[in-house]
């Protein structure tokens, strides 16, 4: 069977144009007695049947054919064949102070404020991917003992202490 493969186009603009045998329908085409794709499931653009070249000598018929199909959707001139698009100078460093910016709200904080009553207004914000904190349950923890931690520094006044 080797020694059928059907050669691929060198030319870039030849298209290979691969379609089922529409007798057998690709389906186990070495145990069928098709004589019109010679049990090769396929054919050709020419209406030749097509034998894989290695390493696709191994795919069944019916990828080859759904292969086929969507490379042929896709075509030479998609915009899906072309290399994105490298960003200037002028990107990056615009892209870099839209970082800078933002300044802190992207980083753990600690915010600590003396409400009217004299109370000290505690606001922790730990975020995930800083330091050793992979998980939301890990901040959660690290926010919790910072929490309980600088509670424990600025006790809430009694409510009789205040009337």
């Amino acid at each position: 069977m080797a020694d059928k493969v059907t050669p691929l186009p060198t030319n870039e603009a030849d298209v290979l144009s691969i379609r089922l045998c529409p007798y057998c329908k690709g389906r186990e085409p070495e145990l069928s007695d098709c004589t019109y794709c010679e049990q090769t499931g396929l054919f050709d653009n020419e209406g030749k049947p097509f034998v894989p070249p290695p390493p696709f000598d191994t795919w069944t018929p019916e990828r080859l054919a759904a292969f086929s199909a969507a490379s042929a959707r896709r075509g030479q001139d998609s915009p899906l064949n072309d290399k994105p698009r490298r960003i200037s100078q002028s990107e990056i460093v615009e892209r870099l102070l839209h970082a800078l910016s933002r300044g802190g709200s992207e980083h753990s904080s600690i915010e600590l404020v003396r409400n009217a009553k004299g109370d000290v207004q505690i606001k922790v914000s730990v975020r995930t991917g800083e330091g050793d904190l992979e998980t939301v349950e890990q901040a959660r923890a690290k926010a919790e003992e910072q929490f309980d931690h600088l509670r424990s520094l600025y006790p809430m006044a009694d409510a009789e202490k205040k009337a």
